[in-house]
């Protein structure tokens, strides 16, 4: 639960404070249930250009549909180039108390600021014909990369980990890609867990890569 600065009022906070010209390529947030709320504030606007529900900005809300925004393995992301001229300042509604205490929030933006007096177009409050064309056609493009395919049966391994203890899922040798692989987490007694104590157990897991026989993971 990082925050800047104090929101425009009370119960909210600042994530992000940029300066333009730039864009914000991707978006992730994970740790918050639905209806948690969103501000975006392009170009020292008083009054939000985005706003609204963690659902609706991260695949509910045109142009945040799937496959570009949605909600998947327990986390909220977008890739909707999100574009300002002068500034774009972005604030999040503070994590709400729980029992055990406050929601525990996870956010990453990762944006890129341009040379001082580039021609931005600061993102649209709608998008016209020739935008939507754009965004349908990365859409397509998108969708056709990420088909899945079947993998292989005996690369679906499935292990018990006790608490705290370390384990190697996978190992391959040679040149190669790893295109797609899938990461699931489930207490030793499922049916006496929650959606949230999931949530918190996957949130607790360290997951380790390392490439070319290093000791230092990537």
């Amino acid at each position: 639960n990082y925050f800047l600065a104090p929101g425009s009022q009370s119960g909210w906070y600042v994530i992000a404070d940029l300066k333009g010209p730039g864009v914000v390529r991707r978006f992730w947030t994970t740790g918050m249930d639905r209806g948690h709320q969103f501000k975006f504030y392009f170009d020292g606007e008083r009054k939000p250009r985005l706003s609204g529900k963690v659902e609706d900005l991260f695949g509910e809300q045109f142009p945040f549909v799937p496959p570009l925004a949605r909600y998947l393995n327990y986390c909220w992301f977008s890739y909707i180039p999100l574009t300002y001229a002068q500034s774009l300042r972005v604030e999040m509604q503070a994590p709400v108390a729980k029992p055990g205490g406050p929601s525990r929030l996870y956010y990453q933006l990762n944006y890129e600021t341009y040379a001082e007096g580039t021609a931005v177009q600061t993102f649209p409050r709608e998008l016209d014909a020739t935008q939507q064309a754009a965004l349908e056609q990365a859409r397509a493009r998108w969708e056709q990369a990420m088909r899945p395919e079947t993998p292989p049966a005996e690369l679906a391994t499935s292990q018990r980990i006790e608490p705290g203890a370390r384990a190697r899922l996978w190992q391959v040798e040679g040149e190669g890609v790893l295109r797609t692989w899938w990461l699931r987490v489930e207490p030793a007694e499922p049916a006496a867990w929650t959606t949230a104590a999931r949530e918190a157990l996957l949130q607790d897991a360290l997951l380790e890569v390392k490439y070319d026989g290093l000791d230092t993971a990537s």
